[in-house]
């Protein structure tokens, strides 16, 4: 009996004993901060239409400064954060984002606790794409699926689509004048 007593006992704290574990588990950046900021702030805050200065789409552009010259996220620091300054509601409403309704209570402790627990990015190097820029072009295996093609008001040049950029051709076929390169995946 005494024992059978004892185990309602230890079931009594279960539920903080429980609560106790949930909350020393690491928050995930790539499966659970990333998806809200995918969803409800780079629409605005990414590379072609930085919204406040601000791009929300790579990590270490997270903890940058925008145009109010304040770090968006300080690891560890959420008070220090501006991200969660903007994001928490106030009377129901909140500055970011932007029109839209405010972030969930949950979704605002999520990304809070998170930067408590030092904003770690657990992102798999699987996932990261490999650097596409004029210094690092991109390598094509096989050619790349042409989806545009243009020339020149003057006639020189074709336009030709590729992958993160448009290959510029000299019109007579004497070689390549130029690669543009570009974030957009695609040129249509």
């Amino acid at each position: 009996m005494r024992t059978f007593a004892s185990l309602l006992g230890l079931l009594a704290f279960a539920p903080v004993l429980f609560a106790a574990d949930a909350k020393s588990e690491k928050i995930s950046y790539y499966k659970e901060v990333r998806p809200i900021f995918q969803q409800h702030c780079q629409g605005c805050h990414q590379p072609a239409k930085a919204g406040g200065g601000y791009n929300m789409t790579a990590y270490d552009d997270l903890l940058k400064k925008g145009d109010r010259d304040k770090a968006g996220i300080v690891p560890g620091k959420p008070a220090n954060s501006f991200l969660v300054e903007l994001i928490k509601a106030k009377d129901g409403k909140a500055e970011m984002p932007r029109g839209k309704e405010p972030l969930s209570e949950p979704q605002v402790k999520l990304i809070s606790d998170w930067i408590t627990q030092g904003a770690i990015d657990d992102t798999p190097s699987s996932a990261k794409a490999p650097l596409v820029d004029a210094e690092h072009p991109p390598v094509y295996p096989a050619p790349p699926v042409v989806t545009a093609v243009a020339f020149s008001p003057d006639g020189k040049y074709l336009a030709v689509s590729g992958y993160h950029e448009v290959l510029l051709h000299k019109a007579d076929g004497s070689g390549l004048e130029a690669r543009l390169v570009g974030l957009s995946e695609r040129v249509q």
